[in-house]
């Protein structure tokens, strides 16, 4: 379990957000999340897209956000129940992930990866839907596996991979992560990630046929 006391998290300033402009805007991907006051996630969000980086948010810790900010943001990547609270539509299977998906486009967001625990992921491009496959764990802990997710998903963009190849490895990295216990301590080793995605080949990003969706 994860425990938080947002304290100084929501008190982030203007003055505060101006200082990373210099990081943010020499960055390539910017990934964030909404642990902190929305003013301040609205104002990097803003600076990131003056600079032409890419723009990530994971929305968790769960807050309501404005349509205008997800229309700024690039890629999307809430679980089922973010997706849940953002779409209006309960999320518990991929075709419901699908209409949500829809339903996300609908109000301007560019690609969303919608994580569905034992089910994988959806992949959503606003052109076509994909399965991104759950790799084989023996779970033990699963308190940091969005985080890793989504930290390596960022990575894998950033080293200029596609979207779909990213999430992959993305998802075998998340698998490695879930046998451990803990959150920080529990994130592996690229060259682990990497044997996993190579020991599971038949493993691959799927394109989903609508009229069949399980």
């Amino acid at each position: 379990m994860i425990s938080v006391y947002p304290g100084a998290n929501l008190t982030v300033t203007a003055a505060e957000v101006t200082r990373c402009q210099p990081t943010v805007a020499a960055a390539d991907i910017l990934l964030m999340q909404l642990e902190n006051n929305l003013s301040a996630i609205q104002r990097m969000v803003d600076i990131a897209r003056a600079a032409g980086t890419f723009v990530i948010i994971n929305p968790a810790p769960w807050q309501k956000v404005s349509a205008a900010l997800l229309r700024k943001v690039d890629l999307l990547t809430p679980n089922s129940t973010e997706a849940t609270l953002l779409s209006g539509v309960t999320v518990s299977t991929f075709n419901d992930a699908m209409q949500a998906a829809a339903v996300l486009h609908g109000k301007g967001v560019r690609q969303l990866i919608i994580t569905l625990g034992m089910q994988g992921a959806l992949l959503s491009d606003g052109e076509a839907m994909y399965r991104i496959p759950l790799f084989p764990a023996q779970p033990t802990d699963s308190t940091g596996a969005g985080d890793a997710f989504n930290g390596a998903l960022a990575a894998r963009l950033a080293a200029g991979e596609p979207l779909k190849q990213a999430a992959l490895f993305a998802s075998a990295y998340a698998s490695l992560c879930v046998e451990q216990p803990g959150a920080a301590n529990s994130m592996p080793l690229y060259a682990d990630a990497l044997a996993r995605l190579q020991a599971h080949p038949t493993l691959q990003v799927e394109r989903i046929d609508r009229q069949n969706a399980a």
